[in-house]
């Protein structure tokens, strides 16, 4: 299931100092009743940071890659930046199979942080704009999903993140794969009815070094392929500037669970896109294998 959002053309001027003002209008921005179809966001186990396998003490890189949850995960601290209207939470509980007792949700929009206080009042949820949260503290498994790109300096998100993750991560992002992460709302932006937000596209190679600088040295990168085409007209829902060539920066999709440990020294990173991706994107997929072997060799 794929929730298609379908914007208005927007008619509201916004000022130079857009980047400026973003953090004065943020909860706004959030804070618009087309974000309760997110109540219905369809999640799955490779969305999320668990797996049988993964635990505190042992590491088994063999199995690593298998998505399958077959017996609950219990005494476990969970953290997820931008739970939005609680879906994933919904998700977990339904299956039964991870332990929610000290989960955090945070949320930067009014509608979704009390949408999930009333429906789900044994999370704890947190209205907050991550951005400037600063004392996350330390939890055992972390997850986004198409939450950070969303933000302003989302390297620096990440590096909170990790920091703050004891166990695994993982994220779905906007990606590029030649140039340095953008996050500048004059370049590429989302508009609603009421605001201005990033659309930030984040250099996957970035992420990697950063999570390997951290220790998550178990990598997994799921490669979606190209991202569709975004409008180079700055009055539309999405923007992006003639400035950026989609092609020349590999403009793309890109999901990656990474997994601390104490016992492996060299990075261990697997690549996977599907068969038909791999052809239509084939130099993309070249130019990702060539960069992480020359990561991990430099390591």
């Amino acid at each position: 299931m794929i929730i298609k959002l379908k914007f208005k053309k927007i008619s509201k001027s916004f000022s130079l100092d857009i980047n400026k003002d973003y953090h004065n209008n943020v909860v706004d921005t959030w804070t618009w009743d087309f974000y309760k179809k997110y109540k219905n966001s369809p999640w799955r186990w490779a969305d999320l940071p668990f797996r049988d396998h993964i635990t505190k003490k042992k590491l088994n890189y063999s199995q690593f890659f298998d998505k399958k949850i077959t017996h609950k995960i219990n005494n476990i601290s969970i953290l997820e930046v931008g739970s939005a209207m609680g879906s994933a939470y919904d998700f977990m509980k339904k299956s039964g199979l991870i332990d929610l007792s000290n989960y955090t949700g945070v949320e930067v929009s009014k509608i979704g942080y009390s949408y999930c206080k009333k429906n789900y009042p044994k999370g704890n949820w947190l209205h907050k704009d991550f951005t400037k949260w600063s004392n996350l503290g330390k939890y055992d498994y972390s997850f986004e999903r198409n939450a950070v790109h969303h933000m302003p300096s989302p390297i620096e998100q990440f590096e909170k993140i990790l920091k703050s993750t004891k166990t695994s991560f993982i994220t779905c992002f906007r990606s590029c794969l030649v140039g340095e992460t953008i996050a500048d709302l004059n370049i590429s932006n989302f508009k609603t009815e009421t605001g201005i937000y990033y659309s930030s596209i984040i250099n996957l190679f970035e992420l990697i070094k950063l999570a390997i600088r951290f220790g998550f040295i178990n990598i997994k990168i799921v490669f979606g392929g190209a991202h569709e085409k975004i409008s180079t007209n700055s009055n539309d829902a999405h923007f992006l500037s003639e400035k950026i060539n989609p092609e020349k920066i590999f403009l793309s999709r890109c999901r990656v669970l990474m997994v601390r440990s104490d016992t492996i020294y060299k990075p261990k990173i697997k690549f996977v896109v599907r068969p038909d991706t791999l052809i239509k994107n084939f130099e993309a997929c070249l130019l990702i294998k060539k960069t992480l072997k020359e990561i991990k060799t430099n390591f």
